[in-house]
């Protein structure tokens, strides 16, 4: 481990979500940064994809994921995913579609 002590990330921070799947058995939570630029990502748990639902973080799709990371793009507000964000259906179809790199 590169770190001896705890990291701490003010949850403030965290613009939004996304999802990185190696197959179905290997699913990844990123949780997105931009004050830094960092992208973190996290073994899922309902826990973790709880929290994005709960405090009403996008889940953004794998294209802007991609955007963000590799050309340097600015991530839309959380404002312009109204829809995802007021049904945790919307937001778990999402989840779905990110997870399958859409």
């Amino acid at each position: 481990m590169p770190f001896k002590k705890p990291i701490r990330i003010p949850t403030d921070q965290i613009a939004g979500c996304s999802m990185t799947c190696f197959g179905t058995d290997d699913q990844h939570v990123d949780l997105l940064v931009p004050k830094v630029e960092v992208d973190i990502m996290i073994p899922s748990s309902e826990e973790l994809l709880n929290w994005c639902w709960s405090s009403k973080r996008p889940m953004f799709p794998s294209s802007v994921l991609r955007a963000w990371q590799y050309k340097g793009s600015p991530l839309p507000p959380a404002s312009d995913f109204k829809e995802q964000l007021a049904s945790r259906q919307s937001f778990d179809e999402q989840k779905t579609q990110s997870c399958l790199g859409y």
